[in-house]
C-alpha cells in the first residue's frame, strides 16, 4: 500500500509542478501563460498530465527501490525526485526554446545610450504620481530597462524626467514605453539609424505613439532624445 500511495501523491506533486512550470516557461519565453494558437485549457492540462504520469512511476521506482527502509525515507526520495526531474526538464526545454527565439542583429562598434527627457502633460501636479520606469523594446531578448532619473522643472512650467536606456539592437525604430503615475503605458516611437552616431544635439519633442484622446496633443506627454556614449562598462 506505501507504494501506491506514494505514487498517487508524487502523481499530485508532479501535475501541479509540471502545471506551474508550463505557466513560468511561458512567462518568461513569451511573456504569456500558453503557447500561441495552443488551446488555452487543454493545452496545460496535457502538460499537468504528463507531470502527474512522470510523479506516478518516480514514486513507484523510488519505493520499490527504497524498500524496506523508513518510510519517510521512499516518500521524501519520490517527492524530491519528482520535483527535481520536472524542475530539470522544464530548464532545460526553457533555455532551448529561449535560445532558439529571433534575435535582432547586436550593435556594432562601441557602446551607445539613448539619453532622453520626458515632458510630463501641462497641468500635471508636483505632488501626483510620478513615472517610475521605462523599456526598451520587446519580449525576454531584446528588451531593455530604462533608468529614470529625479524630475526637474522644465520650460513652460511643465515638470521634465531625465532617463537613459542602452542601445542594444542595430535596428531602425525602436520603442521606448514609460509606465506613467496611473499605471498606463506611454510608447514612443524612436526614429533613428540602424547605426546611430554620437551627438549632442537634442531632437525636436515629439509626441507619443498612443496620445491620451482626453489631452490636446500640445499638452500631452512629449519626449526628446539625443545618443550618448555609454556610461560604466
Amino acid at each position: 500500500m506505501l507504494t501506491l500511495y506514494t505514487a498517487l501523491m508524487c502523481g499530485l506533486v508532479g501535475t501541479f509542478a509540471a502545471g506551474f512550470a508550463y505557466v513560468r516557461s511561458n512567462q518568461f519565453v513569451l511573456g504569456e501563460d500558453t503557447r500561441p494558437e495552443r488551446h488555452r485549457l487543454w493545452d496545460p492540462l496535457g502538460f499537468a498530465a504528463i507531470g502527474g504520469l512522470f510523479g506516478f512511476v518516480v514514486g513507484v521506482v523510488f519505493t520499490l527501490w527504497l524498500a524496506g527502509a523508513n518510510p519517510i525515507v521512499p516518500i521524501a526520495a519520490s517527492v524530491g525526485g519528482t520535483l527535481g526531474g520536472i524542475a530539470s526538464i522544464g530548464a532545460i526545454v526553457t533555455w532551448k526554446r529561449y535560445r532558439a527565439l529571433p534575435r535582432d542583429p547586436a550593435l556594432a562598434g562601441p557602446r551607445r545610450e539613448l539619453e532622453f527627457e520626458l515632458r510630463l502633460p501641462a497641468g500635471h501636479a508636483a505632488d501626483a504620481p510620478l513615472p517610475q520606469s521605462g523599456v526598451m523594446g520587446y519580449g525576454v531578448v531584446h528588451a531593455t530597462d530604462a533608468v529614470l532619473a529625479p524630475p526637474v522643472a522644465g520650460a513652460e512650467g511643465r515638470i521634465v524626467v531625465p532617463g537613459r536606456v542602452r542601445l542594444r539592437f542595430a535596428v531602425a525604430n525602436r520603442l521606448l514605453s514609460i509606465l506613467d503615475g496611473r499605471n498606463c503605458w506611454v510608447n514612443f516611437e524612436i526614429v533613428l539609424p540602424a547605426e546611430p552616431t554620437v551627438g549632442d544635439a537634442w531632437t525636436e519633442w515629439f509626441a507619443p505613439c498612443n496620445p491620451d484622446p482626453r489631452v490636446p496633443p500640445e499638452q500631452d506627454y512629449q519626449l526628446r532624445v539625443r545618443v550618448q556614449p555609454a556610461r560604466g562598462r
